[in-house]
């Protein structure tokens, strides 16, 4: 497993060359979270804010295939954080130096991603095909990986829309009464349905119960069909006790 690099210190510079081609990034400065602001309501395009409750922030995006991929993120157990416009990517390709400003950075098992989000036309075009490969083979030097998402990827309307169920009943915490129910519940069931009945008190709402453990990553559905009133939610096994 990939050890967990930690973001640099914040206006910190990491730098990398190779023969005349280079790679400085710089970060936010200190108490800032992004390199560039993106709402802005001058923008000919929509833009706006999302409310991440992983990042307890709001998040800004300038497209809505941005948009798209903080649902999906935010809603993603196996993403420890994200943030967007995260950093200004100064690079040298034979001479000719450009600035870059990747979408967002992703921390997913242990590895950290800058995305670029794109239209498949946008992901096309040469100039971005050679910053792409550029990036892809010399980033991992400073410890980052690079990936470009096309809107397509990130358009599944089934899982964005099962994603934006598990967001809305699963933002609020939950507290322990709820949680040891289901413990104790699956003790004895290996399975439990979306409206199951298995609290007496009728203000705990079993949706919600459901949807913040798997948020945090306890509890799994099979998210290739919509969230109906009779989708199974399973406790998820973790490697080591399938090793077992």
């Amino acid at each position: 497993m990939k050890k967990f690099i930690t973001p640099v210190i914040q206006d910190e510079r990491l730098f990398f060359q190779y023969k005349n081609n280079y790679i400085k990034l710089t970060f936010p400065a200190k108490g800032e979270v992004r390199v560039r602001k993106v709402s802005t309501r001058s923008r000919a395009r929509p833009t706006g804010e999302y409310p991440s409750w992983k990042m307890l922030r709001m998040i800004e995006w300038e497209s809505h295939n941005e948009l798209n991929a903080f649902v999906l993120l935010d809603a993603n157990p196996e993403i420890k954080t994200f943030s967007e416009q995260p950093v200004e990517i100064e690079y040298c390709i034979e001479g000719v130096v450009a600035r870059h400003y990747p979408d967002v950075l992703v921390a997913k098992n242990g590895e950290l991603q800058f995305w670029e989000i794109k239209s498949e036309r946008g992901a096309n075009k040469e100039d971005v095909q050679i910053r792409t490969d550029f990036l892809e083979r010399y980033l991992p030097n400073l410890g980052y990986s690079y990936h470009m998402v096309t809107g397509v990827k990130l358009l599944n309307k089934l899982q964005l829309l099962n994603a934006r169920t598990i967001l809305r009943f699963g933002r609020m915490p939950i507290d322990s009464v709820s949680r040891e129910i289901i413990r104790i519940y699956f003790l004895t069931n290996s399975s439990i349905c979306w409206l199951d009945e298995i609290y007496t008190n009728p203000d705990i709402d079993i949706r919600c119960v459901l949807s913040r453990l798997t948020l945090e990553g306890d509890l799994v559905f099979d998210n290739s069909m919509r969230i109906s009133k009779d989708s199974v939610f399973r406790r998820k096994v973790s490697l080591t006790k399938e090793m077992k």
